[in-house]
């Protein structure tokens, strides 16, 4: 079941073509991008993987900029 816009790692072992961030669950849950982004700063493995999906897909790196743009520009990063 997915959680805060983020699938589970089971459900994307299941399914190898989720992404690891539901963009359209995140534009109607804003409130969810909080999770997401404490999750990206306390998950190592979380963090590898976002960044890996950023390096090899450039409209995954462009959503996630603008999604998280705010988060960004605030400086709030490890």
């Amino acid at each position: 079941m997915m959680n805060n816009g983020m699938p589970s790692y089971e459900e994307r072992l299941r399914n190898p073509n989720l992404s690891i961030i539901d963009f359209e669950y995140i534009t109607l849950h804003p409130e969810a991008k909080a999770a997401i982004w404490e999750r990206y700063l306390t998950d190592i493995v979380f963090k590898v993987k976002l960044n890996e999906c950023m390096k090899n897909d450039l409209l995954f790196a462009f959503r996630f900029k603008e999604a998280f743009k705010s988060y960004l520009d605030r400086g709030i990063r490890r």
